[in-house]
This record gives C-alpha cells, sequence and structure tokens, in this order.
C-alpha cells in the first residue's frame, strides 16, 4: 500500500506500530504456560516470577512439557549482542549500566542504586574486557 505525498511522490506506508520481536530459547525449572512471566536464575535457566521485586526477562511464548524442559520466551530487548564487561559481571540476569568506552567497544557494569539500566546480562564475565552477552532494553529505567 502506498500513499501519495503533496508532491504527487508515492511513498510506502509503514506500520510505525511494528516493532521487532526477539525470541529466545532457556531452559525452565518450572511447567511453563504460554503468558507466563519468567525471570532468570543465577545459572542462566529461567523460572516464574515469585515476587513483585523480582525482575522479569519476558514471557513465555511456546512451554514445556515439563519441569527442566526448554521454553521459548519473547523478550523486551531490542537487541542482542556481545560487548565487553566494564568490570566482573557474576550473574546471567544481572541489570547493566553503560559505561563510557575507552575504546570502541562498548562497555557494561552492574547497575547499582540510582543508575539508569540499558541492558541485561545474558551472560558472566569474570574481569574489565571480558566479553559480555547483553539484551538491550527497549525502555531502559533508573534503579
Amino acid at each position: 500500500m502506498a500513499i501519495t505525498t503533496i508532491g504527487g511522490f508515492e511513498k510506502a506506508k509503514f506500520n510505525h506500530k511494528q516493532m521487532h520481536i526477539i525470541a529466545l530459547s532457556y531452559e525452565c525449572d518450572v511447567l511453563a504456560e504460554p503468558g507466563m512471566a519468567v525471570k532468570f536464575n543465577n545459572d542462566g535457566t529461567v523460572t516464574d516470577i515469585a515476587a513483585a521485586t523480582d525482575l522479569p526477562i519476558g514471557i513465555v511464548e511456546v512451554g514445556n512439557k515439563a519441569a527442566d524442559g526448554n521454553v521459548t520466551v519473547r523478550v523486551n530487548f531490542s537487541a542482542v549482542y556481545e560487548a565487553k564487561a566494564g568490570a566482573e559481571v557474576a550473574n546471567i540476569g544481572t541489570p547493566l549500566s553503560a559505561v563510557a568506552p575507552a575504546s570502541e567497544e562498548q562497555k557494561y557494569i552492574a547497575a547499582t542504586s540510582g543508575d539508569y539500566v540499558s541492558a541485561i546480562a545474558l551472560s558472566s564475565a569474570a574481569a574489565d574486557g571480558d566479553p559480555l552477552v547483553v539484551g538491550v532494553l527497549q525502555s531502559p529505567y533508573k534503579l
């Protein structure tokens, strides 16, 4: 479908509500139904949300048939990529803040109170400069 501009040119009509959808597969330690909100365990598996203070990483899109089976989770990330750690990131699921890069590679550190959380750790890193897989949030927030 196209629209015609005042100058007579046709332009493609773009549905601005379209979003990139990223779905990732994780082992889940409970029986998970589609629509269930999940969070990370420290080992990188996912589980159901148990408290209002839990940080959800997404919604189960395809459930499992038994606990410890894989689920497909629709995550709230605009991108997933390998960055660098600015310091140790011990646990998968750690909220991260971007720090000013000293090189061309973006670095992330564990967010602390008052920091803006712009990503979630999808891997761990032992030290500054180590590779760190991050899920970049669509909507950063202040911790």
